[in-house]
């Protein structure tokens, strides 16, 4: 019963669980799973679906999806909103925090740290864009809680899509200019 047992438990368990699970140690055995709150692995029946979702850890839903990936926006661009609504994006707060660079000021302004709050909604560049942006949709458009706005602002269908294409637009662009702004080392005015 217990080879058996061995052998699944080192297929699921990660890291240093795995060295115990090989030395077949019954008492390390139970220790270990009673460390790892899964004490209903001892069942060797259980099925692959299970294993899996065990091992996921099942993450809470977001209410932005539909605001990002739509069938009107461009792909690269809904990446790049995606990634700005996960605050996923690289940038020098990251990097500065790991020790990797020495300066974390925003390539753009060069009068704050540089993370995704700043970048896309509290830098004056990105405020000049939105302004812009503002004007040219006839909308007033908030730079923070962006997302909570689109989701529930009551507008028309087709308004509310092309403003959603726009601003993800606007999020690429921005993140175009920061990424050229670092390789290059100009910066183009709105």
């Amino acid at each position: 019963m217990f080879p058996g047992l061995f052998i699944r438990l080192n297929m699921i368990l990660p890291g240093p669980g795995r060295l115990y699970v090989r030395l077949g140690i019954s008492s390390l055995l139970v220790s270990l799973l009673l460390d790892y709150g899964c004490l209903a692995l001892l069942d060797t029946q259980l099925e692959v679906v299970t294993r899996y979702q065990w091992i996921r850890q099942k993450q809470s839903t977001v209410t932005w999806d539909r605001v990002i990936w739509n069938s009107w926006c461009i792909s690269k661009h809904s990446f790049i909103s995606w990634l700005i609504a996960r605050e996923a994006l690289q940038l020098k707060d990251k990097l500065f925090l790991l020790g990797i660079i020495a300066d974390d000021t925003c390539f753009l302004c060069g009068s704050a740290a540089e993370n995704h709050t700043h970048l896309f909604s509290q830098c004056c560049y990105t405020r000049q864009l939105f302004k812009l942006l503002s004007l040219k949709l006839n909308v007033c458009l908030p730079v923070t809680n962006l997302l909570v706005w689109m989701q529930t602002k009551p507008w028309a269908k087709i308004k509310k899509r092309v403003t959603i294409v726009w601003i993800q637009a606007l999020y690429y662009a921005i993140w175009n200019q920061r990424n050229k702004a670092r390789l290059e080392g100009v910066v183009q005015r709105p």
